[in-house]
């Protein structure tokens, strides 16, 4: 892509002019005030290249964090003034002031399992009005985020505390004038293809871009014919997979064959969803016990992918996958020879409930913390909460933990976790009324 100059056909002139005057004034703001910087567009609209560009032009270091690098809440809490200078070290040896950014690039990844990290980002970035939070650590550098527009509720708490640029994607007609300018020599047919393949998607083009400085007799209709035939297998694979092992009996050996990898967790969790629709109707004495066995080998399963995930062996994955897939559908399609299953033509569901290990080890890692500030083993601890609930209210709880640094908001996550064993506080009309704070997931609790 660097053989063209899209700026000379795509105008974002607003959105660049925006970006630099929050830039300019970030350092003169007051705290109280919203710093930081969240640029949002759907995939493939160029967010990532046009930030990198905007701070070329304006002479500033860029830090960049994507999915590829650790994000933890230990990570995020290093960029305070204490751990980052303000400008770029190298840059003193030239005698030039360059200031540094920080770039948190592929945010919605971040809200993937453990939110530590997320939430630390916010409370580093959000303004800083109340008391309490005057006493938060800040960064010295501008923030700035990027993300797609899929938001979801940490991301909508995130847009909350910051300043938002909306990248559109190119135009058909800005594309256009690219295309038919820089690849004049291809065929007019072959130009409207490259049209609709790329269809305002900034990667799609850059691909096309290469092929066609590489070797552009490549591009032809029968390219596109072919490109859009792969481009149709989608997420929609893995229920296919799933569709096929209700529908066909299959051998161990043919594990490889039948699913990769990366199709294994997603397969393990589509059957454990819709084994249940195929024996619905029958006898609860014949359907009952054939499921149970079903769910003892998928709970098995699970106990190898939480070994696995505690340990980093990865080698158990292709075993916990045969026991959950292969293992349960051999199961099934004996099962539906011996009592004659009539045949359920029913579309197979996902409704991605099935947390099992992370909510666990998310929950066991707040208690731990917990522990820690008070000095008191886990029994001891929840004690602890349950009797300072019967005792004071809620002001007088929140007061008296301030000085173990405990916050309103782990008060409430950890009566929802005693609430959720022991029915303590279902009708307890003393709740804490939260202001200010991160609000955290609902807290679920595994066996």
């Amino acid at each position: 892509m660097e053989k063209i100059n899209l700026n000379k056909y795509i105008s974002r002139e607003k959105e660049k002019k925006l970006l630099a005057e929050y830039l300019c004034d970030w350092h003169n703001l007051d705290d109280s005030l919203k710093k930081g910087i969240f640029i949002y567009g759907n995939a493939g609209g160029g967010k990532s290249q046009f930030v990198i560009n905007v701070l070329k032009e304006l002479n500033y270091d860029a830090i960049k964090y994507d999915a590829c690098d650790i994000r933890s809440s230990s990570i995020i809490e290093e960029m305070t003034k204490s751990n980052m200078s303000v400008n770029n070290i190298m840059s003193c040896f030239n005698k030039v002031d360059k200031k540094t950014v920080i770039i948190m690039d592929e945010i919605n990844g971040m809200n993937n399992g453990d939110k530590g990290g997320i939430n630390s980002l916010i409370k580093l970035i959000r303004p800083k009005k109340t008391k309490k939070q005057k006493k938060e650590k800040r960064c010295s550098n501008p923030i700035i985020c990027i993300g797609d527009n899929r938001f979801d509720k940490k991301i909508k708490e995130l847009t909350k505390v910051c300043n938002t640029i909306e990248i559109h994607n190119p135009s058909n007609n800005e594309l256009s004038n690219l295309v038919m300018e820089n690849m004049s020599d291809l065929q007019e047919t072959v130009q409207h293809q490259i049209l609709n393949y790329v269809d305002g998607n900034l990667n799609r083009l850059s691909q096309i871009v290469s092929i066609y400085f590489n070797d552009k007799s490549i591009l032809t209709d029968q390219f596109f014919d072919i490109t859009y035939q792969n481009n149709n297998i989608n997420n929609s694979e893995t229920k296919i997979i799933t569709k096929k092992l209700l529908e066909k009996s299959y051998e161990l050996k043919e594990h490889v064959q039948v699913m990769n990898e990366t199709e294994r967790t997603s397969v393990g969790l589509l059957w454990h969803e819709n084994i249940i629709d195929r024996i619905d109707y029958l006898d609860k004495k014949v359907s009952i016990p054939f499921y149970l066995e079903q769910l003892n080998n998928i709970r098995f399963s699970d106990y190898i992918d939480r070994i696995t995930f505690q340990h980093q062996i990865w080698q158990f994955n292709e075993m916990s996958s045969l026991i959950k897939t292969f293992k349960n559908a051999n199961l099934y399609h004996k099962f539906k020879n011996n009592v004659k299953l009539k045949k359920v033509e029913t579309d197979i569901r996902f409704t991605k409930v099935l947390t099992k290990y992370s909510t666990e080890y998310n929950n066991m890692l707040f208690i731990q913390k917990m522990c820690q500030q008070l000095s008191l083993d886990k029994f001891d601890a929840i004690a602890f909460f349950i009797n300072l609930q019967r005792e004071l209210e809620p002001p007088e709880v929140i007061s008296y933990l301030e000085n173990y640094d405990i916050s309103k908001l782990d008060i409430n996550r950890i009566n929802k976790y005693i609430e959720k064993y022991t029915n303590q506080y279902s009708n307890n009309d003393k709740d804490l009324v939260i202001e200010d704070e991160i609000i955290e997931e609902p807290m679920e609790c595994d066996e």
